[in-house]
């Protein structure tokens, strides 16, 4: 995790790294007291999944940013990028960035439409493409995925208190074309002496 922070009523709140249980214990005594707090918990299990639980005033309005850097594994021929996305709640506005910067100009980058957090899907396989996702490309190796709901469209996706969905983000490199040489006649024989 490269850095968190929270910002509630336009201050600005950057995270400190405590213990996991020194961590919950404070979080839990601000909610009790009714003080703003934020709690971000790396899951035991999963690198690159995160908990975040944010206590704020009611109509307060909050923003919660999270950056981290993640190697994306290739599977066939294409990179992935899943993202879940479970705010527990509707919330007035729900956005997620994720910019993607590679040593390769990028062929592809495209965003699949929201999907069951649960459902398996073939990487292979096309899907269809988010109607709320934007896609910038500044330059030939960067782009700029934005996906962002409203409350509207958060509860038509949703299922029970919020929406709960995996995003994902597919991605090509434009690989160097290499010249290969055939020969006809089979190479001579050179002795060295």
């Amino acid at each position: 995790m490269a850095s968190v922070r929270s910002t509630v009523g336009g201050r600005v709140f950057p995270a400190r790294v405590e213990g996991r249980e020194e961590a919950r214990a404070e979080y839990q005594e601000a909610v009790r007291a009714g003080r703003t707090a934020a709690h971000v918990q790396l899951s035991a299990r999963h690198a690159n999944l995160f908990t975040v639980a944010l206590h704020v005033a009611a109509r307060d309005k909050a923003a919660f940013t999270l950056s981290y850097e993640q190697l994306l594994a290739r599977e066939h021929g294409r990179y992935r990028l899943r993202l879940l996305l479970d705010p527990g709640q509707v919330v007035q506005r729900l956005l997620v960035e994720a910019r993607i910067r590679d040593s390769a100009p990028l062929a592809l980058v495209r965003v699949a439409k929201l999907r069951a957090a649960d459902s398996e899907v073939d990487a292979a396989a096309e899907a269809p493409d988010d109607p709320l996702a934007t896609v910038q490309r500044p330059s030939p190796t960067e782009a700029l995925v934005r996906w962002e709901a409203g409350e509207e469209a958060q509860r038509g996706l949703a299922t029970g208190d919020g929406l709960r969905g995996l995003l994902e983000v597919r991605l090509s490199r434009l690989l160097p074309l290499f010249n290969i040489q055939t020969f006809t006649n089979p190479p001579k024989r050179v002795d060295f002496k």
